[in-house]
């Protein structure tokens, strides 16, 4: 997940930083979706999947799991629009 959205975050060049950012706080992978803005709908999209998949897991409910975890590596494969 990381990877994906490092591979797409500059690909829209720089941006000023945010406050969070001046203030030293480390970016999280949804902080970096949510920077590339409309470019990064599908990275926020496999993130949730992702949220789900874990949710999923702790409940030992394995079907969902991998079906969540099939749709976020989907959504990562899409390239950025």
């Amino acid at each position: 997940m990381d990877a994906a959205i490092d591979k797409n975050a500059d690909a829209n060049g720089w941006s000023p930083e945010s406050l969070e950012a001046l203030r030293g706080h480390q970016p999280t992978p949804r902080s970096l979706a949510q920077a590339e803005g409309a470019r990064g709908v599908h990275l926020r999209h496999a993130l949730d999947a992702l949220d789900r998949a874990r949710a999923a897991d702790r409940s030992d409910d394995i079907a969902s799991c991998r079906r969540d975890l099939f749709e976020a590596t989907l959504l990562l494969q899409q390239e950025p629009q």
